[in-house]
């Protein structure tokens, strides 16, 4: 049964270690820009660039499902990641207060 994840993940690989090193970098964007983007304006997981700069700067699924796992195996990175959730709740139900009490 647990075959075909397997699989998955291995063909996932196998295909981002053939993949050349000029393909590393897709878009019109230049590395330092497109990065500078992404991680220097908002907390990561609520930046308003981010769709735009994927549309524009996209990677293949395959680098991003190496990267994604990858930087997701190590438990502190794992409870960070849970304190961004956290931290991202608390600020929704903010929102949502402060919304309904414009409203009230």
């Amino acid at each position: 049964s647990d075959q075909p994840a397997r699989s998955c993940t291995h063909n996932a690989f196998a295909q981002l270690a053939m993949m050349p090193a000029d393909q590393e970098s897709v878009g019109p964007l230049p590395e330092p820009l497109a990065k500078a983007l992404l991680y220097g304006g908002a907390p990561f997981f609520s930046n308003p660039v981010k769709p735009v700069l994927n549309a524009i700067h996209g990677q293949p699924y395959t680098r991003a499902y190496f990267h994604f796992r990858r930087d997701h195996q190590d438990p502190f990175n794992l409870f960070f990641h849970c304190l961004c959730l956290v931290f991202q709740l608390g600020f929704n139900y903010s929102l949502l207060s402060e919304a309904g009490a414009g409203i009230a």
